[in-house]
This record gives structure tokens, sequence and C-alpha cells, in this order.
């Protein structure tokens, strides 16, 4: 998730994530999983604050081999 600089800092990324998990649980997935990189601070807060927790390694592959954090979800 990327939003440009003036956009930030007005709940547009949480009322995002917000959307996108309650549309993942109404088809049905039981988790999400996310992958970023390091650097993206804001972006991994928004991660933690939205209840996911970092895991060690990917879950398959993604086909990102830039990203090396990596975040789940159970829904």
């Amino acid at each position: 998730m990327y939003f440009l600089p003036e956009a930030r800092g007005f709940g547009a990324g949480a009322q995002v994530m917000t959307r996108c998990l309650e549309a993942a649980r109404s088809f049905g997935f039981s988790r999400c999983y996310l992958e970023t990189l390091t650097g993206m601070d804001a972006a991994m807060r928004l991660y933690e604050r939205s209840g996911f927790e970092r895991i060690d390694a990917p879950l398959g592959s993604t086909g990102h081999g830039g990203c090396n954090t990596f975040y789940l979800r159970m829904l």
C-alpha cells in the first residue's frame, strides 16, 4: 500500500485497510499476508495497528523478490 505524501495523515490508509480486510473476509479468506520493504516505516506501523504480526519468512513465492519484511493476520 502506498500513498503520495500529500495524501498521508488523513486516515485514508486505515480506511482502505479496513475495507480490504472486510472484503477479504466476505470472500471467505481466513488470513491476509503482506510483504514490504525495510524503510517503509509508516506502512509497517499501519499494518501492526491493523493487527498484522511480523513473520520470519515469506509464505510461498509471490514474485516480490525485493521484499524483506513479512506480515500475517488472521481474519
